[in-house]
């Protein structure tokens, strides 16, 4: 259940509250960054969210990108123009989720990369993680997937891991 229209017709999660949470989280975390969270980006396709905004140039095989994901938000600090790709989840999150995230991750480059979920982490994920140790399963080049519990009653986000 990932977004209205087409792809998951039952959400019921509001995006445009996640979309600035992270716009939010952005900026704070980045004084001074330049932030925009792109449209739509649930319904279209990446490549395409980032050609309709006119950012092809900062990322020029982002042509290739032919992945919908939740919110995707651009900050530019100093020189740098820099990705936040994110899904939400309106279930636990499983392996499933963190190989497609941690695969689109590898693809696109972003600075940070993460995976939402009103419910958090399955058990078979947690066991993974924590028991047997496997924290690795989130890494991409030299970054790691961060996962959030999103709160539906205080619209704020907590860290999983």
């Amino acid at each position: 259940m990932r977004s209205k229209g087409k792809y998951h017709p039952d959400r019921t999660v509001d995006l445009q509250k996640i979309r600035r949470w992270f716009q939010h989280y952005v900026a704070v975390r980045f004084p001074g960054a330049r932030v925009r969270c792109l449209p739509r980006t649930d319904k279209t396709k990446l490549s395409k969210a980032l050609e309709d905004e006119g950012l092809m140039a900062a990322w020029p095989a982002c042509w290739t990108w032919e992945m919908t994901i939740d919110v995707a938000v651009t900050f530019i600090c100093g020189s740098s123009t820099n990705l936040l790709l994110a899904n939400v989840m309106e279930r636990d999150i499983r392996i499933r989720d963190i190989g497609e995230m941690v695969a689109y991750c590898i693809v696109a480059r972003p600075a940070l990369g993460f995976l939402v979920s009103t419910f958090g982490l399955s058990a078979s994920v947690s066991r993974l993680l924590w028991k047997n140790d496997r924290l690795d399963v989130l890494r991409y080049g030299d970054k790691g997937l961060h996962i959030l519990k999103w709160d539906r009653e205080s619209q704020q986000a907590t860290p999983l891991v």
